[in-house]
């Protein structure tokens, strides 16, 4: 175990995890809370955010946490193995504050080289004709709020839905969205009374809410497409693709394995953001931030440019560098804010080591040489 000083100014905390081999870990956890100036790196705040527990949601319909937005993740994980990037505000169109709307818009943010660019619509429905579905014209806005609920998805309504656990008769990838209608395939594991009362519903729709969030390559025109939905905040953890991430929690796992994860475990379950604002690599953090139609006013600066370390000097003849690694980025739009996490990870059973964390330019000479 290792006894830490944290001499930044920064949020800290100890604690252990253990891994999916069973091994355990001390990790130290760093948070960062930071302003966003425009056309510099980003500064440290004067407030710092404490440490978040656990998840947090947006309050599940009739109470469901499985038909809830995940607002930010809990930080006391045991790690990522590359950087989250994560964006929460709303889009208004290029003149929305002055209160003049428009019908669609584009909407982006780039941390490095990491970009995603949404197609943003005012309201528009899925309409059925006697050639099937089309696609409104959407209606004119100003802003739309950049979360799940406008993204494509959805579920069957609770109220024809026979039992607790048939919740799951919805679009997994995205279950509080907008514009997705079952077809039969999603309806096989339904019992036959069930199947037939929710194709009954679903038969008799002559008009349905679409998504006002897209992909711009990837347009939806049917509520019968299945897209990945498009957006920029965090994903939960029962939502595809992270669900099928966590292993096979079956019998055998309850009776040998229970509460280590399932030896089929995939690491990449504890990234949170967006497929496409997960790297490649950890970011190295001072990256230039972009972000177009996301918050009141467009935004162009970078991350801060700070490198984190832990300083060991047990019997070293010069100080021994352990580098924490960058693993999420959480810009907030509307606050004009940035938390960025860092993390170590060190073998609980390891030796007793006395650290000294610290921070610096990233460009700076490091204490000591870690090699």
């Amino acid at each position: 175990m290792a006894i830490v000083e944290n001499t930044t100014p920064f949020v800290m905390q100890t604690y252990e995890k253990w891994d999916h081999q069973g091994d355990v870990y001390q990790v130290i956890t760093l948070k960062g809370t930071f302003d966003m100036v425009a056309h510099q790196p980003m500064s440290v705040s004067p407030i710092q955010i404490p440490m978040v527990t656990g998840d947090e949601h947006f309050p599940g319909l009739n109470g469901v946490l499985f038909y809830s937005q995940l607002v930010r993740e809990g930080d006391l994980i045991l790690g990522k193995r590359t950087t989250d990037i994560c964006v929460s505000g709303t889009s208004f169109c290029p003149e929305g504050y002055k209160g003049i709307a428009q019908s669609q818009w584009r909407a982006s943010v780039q941390v490095g080289q990491y970009k995603k660019t949404l197609n943003i619509t005012g309201p528009r429905y899925f309409i059925k004709g006697a050639d099937g579905w089309t696609l409104s014209d959407p209606e004119p806005a100003t802003s739309v709020v950049l979360d799940y609920r406008q993204a494509f998805g959805g579920h069957v309504p609770v109220a024809w839905q026979f039992r607790q656990e048939d919740r799951d008769v919805a679009y997994l990838f995205n279950p509080i969205g907008q514009g997705w209608l079952p077809d039969d395939e999603d309806l096989k594991n339904c019992i036959s009374a069930q199947k037939e009362a929710i194709a009954h519903w679903r038969d008799n729709l002559s008009m349905v809410t679409a998504p006002q969030i897209t992909d711009i390559d990837k347009p939806v025109s049917t509520p019968f497409d299945r897209p990945i939905p498009a957006g920029i905040g965090p994903i939960a953890r029962w939502w595809q693709p992270r669900y099928e991430l966590q292993g096979t929690l079956d019998q055998t796992w309850q009776d040998q394995r229970s509460p280590y994860p399932p030896e089929d475990f995939n690491e990449r379950f504890y990234q949170c953001a967006h497929p496409d604002l997960i790297t490649q690599t950890y970011l190295s953090g001072d990256e230039t931030v972009t972000l177009e139609n996301i918050g009141i006013a467009n935004y162009r600066g970078s991350l801060p440019g700070i490198v984190c370390e832990a300083i060991d000097t047990r019997g070293f003849d010069k100080p021994y560098v352990l580098p924490f690694v960058l693993d999420t980025v959480r810009i907030d739009a509307m606050t004009r804010q940035a938390v960025l996490v860092w993390r170590l990870q060190l073998l609980a059973q390891g030796p007793i080591r006395r650290l000294t964390v610290i921070h610096r330019p990233a460009m700076a000479s490091a204490a000591g040489d870690a090699s």
